[in-house]
């Protein structure tokens, strides 16, 4: 069984201009943690089981979305990858208007038919529903708490420097992203 996970993009332009920009700069996540790893004196490199970004997804046939196609994989490469199409959206996604929300918002899509919100903190006040889904300007927001979690993030030094990790490479692509 496999997911799709995707940002709608706004204008194909802009999806050519971010594909372009991702084959050239995007890293994933099993290569990012390879290098933390040596550096780190850790071992611990998942097969994570995630193409590299794509429009061809296994379960979203929407004409203008990049995403990634993946199987079982641990809540730290999902997490990951939910971070960089969430930084995506803010950059070059289209927008939609939600019940309850004061104004329309950027949004990722889960296997083509589930939109999730992305919310940057102090632009819109959300209702509880939606503060699951507040992130800060480059999209990123703590993922779940759960026993996978606790367990991989023990495994690559905490907490504090796996989303510092995830954080970092985001900030790297952002800086990457404003210099072209």
């Amino acid at each position: 069984m496999g997911y799709s996970i995707a940002t709608p993009i706004k204008s194909q332009k802009a999806k050519d201009k971010m594909f372009a920009f991702l084959n050239e700069h995007f890293r994933r996540w099993d290569e990012i943690v390879a290098i933390y790893g040596k550096e780190n004196g850790n071992d611990y490199s998942p097969d994570d089981g995630h193409s590299d970004p794509t429009d061809d997804l296994s379960y979203d046939h929407g004409k203008l979305r990049i995403g990634f196609n993946y199987g079982p994989i641990d809540e730290l490469s999902r997490h990951y990858y939910y971070m960089i199409l969430r930084w995506m959206a803010l950059k070059v996604g289209k927008k939609r208007k939600w019940k309850d929300l004061p104004a329309s918002v950027h949004y990722i899509v889960y296997d083509g038919y589930e939109a999730w919100p992305v919310l940057v903190r102090g632009e819109i006040d959300p209702p509880e529903k939606f503060k699951w889904a507040v992130g800060d300007k480059l999209g990123y927001k703590y993922p779940r708490q759960d026993m996978f979690i606790k367990i991989f993030v023990d495994m690559v030094g905490g907490k504090k420097n796996y989303q510092k990790l995830i954080k970092d490479e985001i900030k790297r692509l952002d800086k990457l992203w404003r210099e072209q």
